[in-house]
């Protein structure tokens, strides 16, 4: 997964398609772990972050498979805040394939203004669903990362701090099954003014392009008109900060710049 995020609306074709690192290359580029259970982008086509400029297009085919119509879409959109997931399907309810595969399952999800991608699983999806209460019905296919979303939008919607949401979020995970509640909580969430990236997944494997990086973590890049930041860097020669498990990155625009601060979790 990966978001964009720029002072002024830009395109990010050479992050999603066009870069040797870019997330199109990601698709395919181990072949044991292929990201082909579909694929979506996010973005806002309005600057001030309302719902009504919310727009997401997604597939639930392999992105390598539909490349030239994933290469459109990336020279289309022209956004100051883009989101972009790739799903390779995990399936803590062992569900037949069939019934993993859809539109509805894949990401990024949405409600209102706020995007949101996930990587991770939840492990405990059927508990943490029954804790979600009004916001169940909300619910549209059988994926463990929606059951994730809306219990983040519970939280966030209850505190209005999306910080405090994801820590109240994690830990009502750990208290419905303190020995089974997840693996991996890493975020992008926006409300089209900010961006967040929560970075929990810690792992010993390596990222595919940056052996510095750990499979998991989360890894950015800032200068002061955009920034990027996602599971991989997306582009070679820039200077790419690792974002470490339990930390977040906050950022938004203020005086023509973006501004970034680190939280820990």
């Amino acid at each position: 997964m990966v978001a964009q995020f720029s002072v002024t609306p830009q395109k990010a074709d050479k992050v999603l398609a066009k870069s040797p690192f870019s997330l199109l290359r990601q698709a395919d580029f181990n072949p044991r772990k292929l990201q082909q259970d579909g694929w979506g982008v996010g973005y806002y086509r309005t600057g001030n972050g309302t719902a009504s400029g919310l727009r997401v297009v997604k597939s639930p085919k392999a992105v390598y498979k539909e490349k030239s119509r994933y290469q459109r879409l990336a020279d289309k959109v022209q956004s100051r805040i883009i989101m972009a997931h790739l799903r390779a399907a995990s399936n803590p309810l062992k569900l037949p394939k069939s019934e993993l595969i859809g539109a509805y399952h894949t990401q990024p999800f949405h409600a209102r203004n706020i995007l949101f991608t996930h990587n991770g699983t939840l492990l405990s999806p059927v508990e943490v669903r029954k804790s979600l209460g009004k916001y169940s019905k909300n619910l549209k296919g059988k994926n463990d990362s929606e059951i994730l979303f809306w219990s983040l939008y519970k939280h966030y919607r209850k505190s209005g701090d999306i910080l405090e949401a994801f820590k109240a979020c994690e830990k009502e995970l750990t208290a419905i099954n303190p020995a089974k509640s997840y693996r991996g909580l890493n975020v992008l969430w926006s409300d089209g003014r900010k961006l967040f990236a929560f970075s929990n997944y810690p792992s010993k494997s390596p990222a595919l392009f940056n052996p510095r990086q750990r499979w998991g973590e989360l890894t950015y890049a800032v200068s002061p008109t955009q920034l990027i930041v996602g599971s991989e860097k997306t582009a070679p020669g820039r200077n790419w900060k690792i974002l470490k498990s339990s930390r977040a990155l906050e950022a938004w625009i203020e005086g023509g710049k973006i501004r970034t601060r680190l939280h820990k979790l």
